[in-house]
């Protein structure tokens, strides 16, 4: 076998592109088939010039993108292709109408579509909201308090915890508020549903800010 055959074979036994065997064999200059020279040259060259050689091909591919990207920013051409196509002046009237009717409808249909998405979202948190709702807040008040959630939160877990402490806070307020008046002792019953929704309405903001989107 020729040397760079060896070369070669070691190649392929150190996990080396052959197609770096040729080049082992200029830099090493070895003239004799020694298996532990052919070893020791591509270990050397595996470590310490394939490195420098990926490095270099790394950074020239970057300055490559880095040059394309300049390009296509500074080139007017390039610039305009993202701005919507102008008619042209000499279209048919009854052409240039039916392409604007046409962008119109389809400007309104995406329009719908949006809003159909964010309705069924909104829906679909408020529904998740009054079922985790369940065991932390009375049941008479669940339809109240989880219209009082932001159904569009990522964190509704969050939202659930917010509504859940408001109404406790409720309906600590509102015994504070009884007891001191006089109009309600702790010891001889509970809280009326007509008492307390009364006085929720009374203390609630008339658009609550965490009141989903409206559709």
């Amino acid at each position: 076998m020729t040397i760079l055959e060896l070369i070669i074979a070691q190649c392929l036994v150190q996990g080396v592109d052959k197609k770096y065997a040729e080049r082992i064999e200029k830099i090493s200059g070895i003239t004799e088939e020694k298996d532990g020279n052919i070893i020791a040259a591509v270990k050397s060259f595996k470590e310490n010039v394939i490195p420098v050689i990926e490095e270099a091909e790394k950074e020239a591919k970057e300055k490559a993108e880095k040059e394309a990207e300049k390009k296509k920013t500074d080139d007017p051409e390039e610039k305009d292709k993202s701005k919507e196509p102008e008619l042209p002046a000499n279209l048919d009237p009854s052409v240039k109408a039916f392409i604007e009717s046409q962008k119109k409808s389809m400007e309104e249909m995406t329009k719908m579509m949006t809003n159909l998405i964010t309705s069924q979202k909104t829906s679909s948190n408020l529904a998740l909201i009054k079922e985790k709702l369940k065991g932390k807040v009375d049941e008479k008040f669940i339809e109240k308090y989880a219209k009082k959630a932001n159904l569009e939160a990522e964190d509704i877990e969050a939202e659930v915890e917010r509504v859940a402490k408001e109404f406790t806070d409720d309906k600590q307020a509102f015994l504070n508020e009884a007891v001191s008046s006089g109009n309600y002792q702790p010891a001889s019953g509970g809280i009326t549903d007509t008492d307390f929704d009364d006085y929720v309405k009374r203390t609630e903001t008339p658009e609550s800010e965490f009141e989903g989107k409206k559709i």
